[in-house]
């Protein structure tokens, strides 16, 4: 008979320690949630914003350039700031074959200005394009044509 006695009160002891582990758990999760917050609420990442302020085209560029964006993260979310150029004509043409973007800054923070030194391109017409990411999600905004003339004469 003790043996009995023995385990019953050893699943009494349990049954008591699992009540207490789950109320705990219980009390935790409560405590997690404000009283305004909706459990239901699903929220995801949403892209960044980032606007070309400085060439937007049409500029005559010469030497080193500032350029300029402005770039936020709806979220708060850090930003890196890709900046790139082409030459390719029509980039908004359906019909022309894929354009072909190269580096100036690569992941660099969001300071909103990064200074190009043009001589390191030959002279021509030139798009420039800002991308930011949050790590997740990415957009970008670009100049129009903007005319680069370093060689003199």
């Amino acid at each position: 008979m003790t043996d009995r006695k023995t385990t019953l009160l050893l699943m009494f002891v349990m049954f008591i320690i699992l009540a207490m582990i789950f109320y705990l758990i219980l009390l935790q999760y409560t405590n997690n949630m404000s009283s305004d917050a909706d459990p239901m609420e699903v929220k995801y990442n949403q892209p960044p914003e980032v606007e070309m302020l400085y060439p937007t085209g049409g500029e005559q560029l010469t030497g080193v350039v500032m350029i300029l964006w402005r770039a936020e993260d709806p979220d708060g979310d850090p930003l890196n700031i890709t900046i790139q150029y082409t030459q390719d004509p029509e980039p908004f043409c359906p019909a022309c074959p894929p354009q072909k973007w190269h580096d100036i800054a690569v992941n660099i923070s969001n300071t909103r200005r990064f200074q190009w030194d043009t001589t390191l391109v030959r002279d021509g017409e030139y798009m420039l394009k800002i991308i930011a990411s949050d790590g997740d999600r990415i957009f970008e905004d670009r100049s129009g044509w903007v005319i680069i003339t370093n060689e003199y004469g």
